[in-house]
């Protein structure tokens, strides 16, 4: 039995951002075709100059490497109050 979890995605393609989103791209920003947890991934924002742009971050409310080494990783997906 395959167990499907509901903390992943298929990001926008790199040609639709620009396309749709006119927002451009760093020759450098690269993800996956299937996204999980602590996976680098593209989002849109404004710049400063009140313009669009794609940066590639990671999801989650504590990401894997902003932990110390010394804490046990642990996931907070679908944590509830």
């Amino acid at each position: 039995m395959i167990k499907t979890m509901c903390v992943n995605y298929t990001p926008t393609r790199k040609e639709l951002i620009t396309e749709k989103f006119l927002a451009p791209l760093a020759a450098d920003a690269n993800w996956k075709d299937d996204i999980w947890q602590d996976y680098p991934a593209p989002f849109i924002r404004h710049h400063v100059q009140h313009r669009r742009e794609v940066l590639v971050g990671t999801y989650g409310m504590v990401p894997k490497a902003k932990l110390a080494p010394s804490t046990k990783p642990f996931s907070t997906m679908n944590a509830r109050a």
